[in-house]
């Protein structure tokens, strides 16, 4: 997305000549250059009022390292130039390549702002008549590619301030020229520009396909449930031109679409996650199995959540009502509200306007809450359970997933200073810790505590094993597999926010996570999308395998001594480098809870059952034979059993099961 701040307003520029490029060279003309200089004359001449310094400035710092087309788009591909930067040359060469659209955008001052854009897209639609330049009024039909020129206009106008000289063009250009110049001295003004314009170019297309600069610079919002049904609507007359509905392998395609982006990814992603209940809203049959979604299904969404949302407030203000005011209602002041209670009040004139719309819901519910238990009138609690009831029953659920789906995307893949390159650092060592593997919504904790431990232990390990082919791809070689390389493509937004999430580290834990569930796919586990191939659970050991190519030393814990473990633990620290370690923590054997079908989630030390972590250091030093930090490769930055902790090794020790170290 565009920034949304202002930027502050342009001075005043000349318009520029239709010509691109001969605008340039006008412009070096008019500093006393000839086109026979070379770039170094350029660097060292003063600069006239009409170099455009303003834009320049949006542009940025953007250096080139080589003097080639090729040698540009590789670096503007490999720094993903900022949205501003391309917002800016992308609506100047709109503008300077279609001359018709820019005179109609053109008020008479000069100026283009967000004000003439809408007038001209209002006159486009045929529901104003605006008057520009010339004195009759215009109503204006656009062709196609005017329309999408003006779209773009429209999409990137924020990043300019309040408005746009079409001579920002020369600016952008001049401005580019010039750093050009500096990096390479001997090379001619013909060149200069071809390169500039190349640059400019390159960056324009990128936005025109929606490749999204390398760190997000804003958050983008969640698609709240009532916009749901309308944003997926959108999307499946993408998906589905011919309406005939899309089935979940569609879907789980368009999770791995680059273009479906912001609140369409956010989209996608809610309707993969939740096909098996949308699918089927629009049919009533119980013998319907329908294997499509279709806009009939979201229509059918959007009616159930405006119910709902209804009866939710309502139910809520009922609840809050019959804390405060109930009493004031009943006989003698009770805690029991009856019919005749509720009859006696409507018809008592003193009744405030808010207490009767408040007895005329509790009519609407009694009926809901009544029963041979409660015969002598309704209480409080009444209420509160059934606001409860509406906030959790099988509505308010998928509602509530839905939400939750768009929120993940918006929360882990979508939030400002998400970064999308391989690695946020230059150095990818600084990139490759802990904190980037986070996991998402599938049962693959087995194998991300594993690549947490080998982030923490051996980043160098990672580095390695990836490769970007330079093209929206990246081809994983693992250490235990060398003859198996997987080649993914860079994960979307809905990836990111769906499996293991984005943040600012960069995306190579989401890369090695889509590589190890192509890799499983490919070894007969079945999935509709690459990273599912490592969902279902999983054991430690041939992660490790396949991640370090080394074997590993299991213990079971509670056969083992304390005195071995806290020695095996010390060791593992102690290599360099150290060893990757991981370990579990069993289902809930209680006897009375298996035979009562109620096995506890958590242990005693509210440590989460049937869930892997990673055990990223030992002190072996204190009271309770030493200290052993572990982290959930939930990822959560808090000291909790959610995200990187500490205890005792006796406490450690009643808590888990096995414990896998690297050999």
């Amino acid at each position: 997305m565009p920034p949304t701040e202002s930027r502050g307003e342009h001075p005043l520029h000349p318009r520029a000549p239709e010509n691109a490029q001969d605008s340039v060279l006008q412009l070096w003309a008019q500093n006393n250059v000839h086109t026979g200089a070379s770039s170094k004359d350029i660097a060292q001449t003063p600069k006239s009022p009409t170099d455009h310094s303003d834009v320049g400035k949006i542009l940025g710092d953007f250096s080139i390292e080589n003097d080639t087309a090729k040698a540009v788009t590789d670096e503007i591909k490999r720094r993903s130039f900022s949205s501003e930067a391309a917002g800016v040359a992308g609506v100047a060469n709109v503008l300077a390549d279609n001359s018709a659209l820019t005179d109609l955008l053109t008020d008479s001052n000069g100026n283009i702002t967000r004000r003439t854009v809408e007038n001209l897209r209002m006159a486009d639609q045929g529901s104003v008549a605006h008057q520009f330049d010339s004195k009759n009024p215009v109503s204006t039909v656009l062709t196609p590619e005017e329309r999408t020129d003006l779209d773009f206009v429209a999409r990137h106008l924020g990043a300019l301030g309040t408005g746009l000289m079409s001579g920002a063009i020369a600016g952008a250009k001049t401005a580019e020229i010039a750093k050009l110049a500096e990096k390479n001295p001997q090379m001619s003004i013909s060149d200069l520009v071809n390169l500039a314009t190349t640059t400019i170019a390159n960056a324009v297309e990128a936005i025109k396909k929606n490749e999204k600069p390398s760190v997000r610079p804003a958050d983008e919002p969640t698609v709240r449930p009532e916009q749901f049904a309308q944003v997926a609507k959108g999307v499946l007359d993408k998906l589905d031109p011919h309406h005939d509905g899309v089935t979940k392998e569609q879907l789980a395609k368009a999770m791995q679409d680059h273009t479906l982006t912001g609140p369409e990814a956010q989209a996608v992603a809610a309707m993969y996650r939740n096909f098996d209940t949308l699918h089927d809203l629009s049919r009533h049959q119980w013998w319907w199995s329908a294997n499509t979604m279709t806009t009939g299904d979201l229509d059918k969404f959007e009616s159930i959540r405006s119910v709902h949302q209804t009866k939710t407030k309502e139910t809520a203000d009922l609840q809050y009502w019959a804390n405060t005011q109930l009493k004031n209602f009943s006989t003698n002041h009770s805690e029991y509200l009856t019919e005749d209670d509720i009859e006696r009040g409507l018809k008592n004139p003193a009744t405030s306007k808010n207490d009767r719309d408040m007895l005329q819901l509790a009519k609407k519910y009694y009926g809901e809450m009544d029963s041979w238990y409660n015969s002598d009138g309704l209480k409080a609690s009444d209420f509160e359970a059934l606001a409860k009831k509406y906030d959790s029953d099988s509505d308010g659920k998928l509602i509530n997933s839905v939400y939750s789906s768009c929120w993940s995307v918006a929360d882990a893949g979508q939030q400002k200073g998400t970064s999308y390159s391989l690695y946020s650092e230059n150095d990818p060592l600084k990139s490759i810790a802990p904190e980037a593997v986070r996991q998402g919504h599938i049962g693959d904790c087995y194998f991300e505590a594993v690549l947490a431990g080998l982030a923490k232990a051996n980043p160098a390990v990672v580095r390695d094993m990836i490769k970007d082919n330079r093209n929206g791809t990246y081809t994983v070689t693992f250490p235990g597999a060398t003859t198996e390389p997987i080649t993914v493509k860079a994960p979307t937004e809905a990836e990111l926010g769906t499996y293991n999430k984005g943040g600012k580290n960069g995306v190579w834990a989401s890369v090695i996570e889509k590589a190890y569930g192509e890799y499983r796919r490919l070894h007969g586990h079945d999935a509709p999308t690459p990273q599912e191939g490592a969902d279902g659970g999983g054991w430690p050991e041939p992660v490790i395998k396949l991640l370090t190519g080394k074997d590993t030393d299991t213990i079971d814990v509670p056969g083992a001594k304390q005195a071995d473990l806290a020695d095996k633990l010390a060791a593992a620290f102690a290599s360099n480098p150290p060893k990757v370690i991981a370990a579990d923590i069993a289902a809930d054997t209680d006897f009375w809870h298996v035979f009562l079908d109620k096995r506890e989630a958590t242990t005693a030390d509210h440590l989460y059952r049937l869930h892997e972590y990673t055990i990223v250091g030992f002190a072996p030093d204190g009271r309770g034979g030493g200290t052993v930090e572990v982290r959930n490769p939930w990822g959560h930055n808090d000291d909790s059993p959610s995200g990187t902790f500490k205890m005792p090794l006796d406490k450690f020790m009643k808590n888990f099961a096995h414990v896998a170290i690297q050999k």
